[in-house]
């Protein structure tokens, strides 16, 4: 059983770490350029394949990717060992899907 959260966990870190890049590149084009908003989003949409770079489906992915991240830290609180930073973990992915739905209004 304890396998099964270990997995669980990895899982929902590998979800989370997808969205902190994409956070992360975000905050660092928006940071250290001094362009216009829309050179910053342009330059943002490039790192992106064709086929995904449209800023709401970017921002709908972030938030399936945390809505997932989410299910599987929850899952592994039924470890004790992973029960506390699972919980960590849930809060923050929490405020980031919060931050995610706020960048679409």
């Amino acid at each position: 059983m304890e396998k099964r959260e270990n997995l669980y966990f990895i899982i929902g870190i590998a979800l989370l770490v997808f969205v902190a890049i994409n956070l992360y590149w975000w905050i660092d084009l928006s940071i250290h350029t001094s362009m216009p908003f829309e050179d910053i989003k342009a330059a943002y949409l490039s790192r992106f394949p064709t086929w995904l770079q449209n800023p709401l489906l970017i921002t709908f992915l972030n938030i399936v990717l945390l809505s997932g991240s989410t299910f599987f830290f929850f899952e592994a609180t039924h470890d004790s060992h992973l029960k506390t930073v699972s919980i960590v973990f849930i809060v923050l992915c929490w405020i980031l899907i919060a931050w995610q739905v706020f960048s679409l209004l």
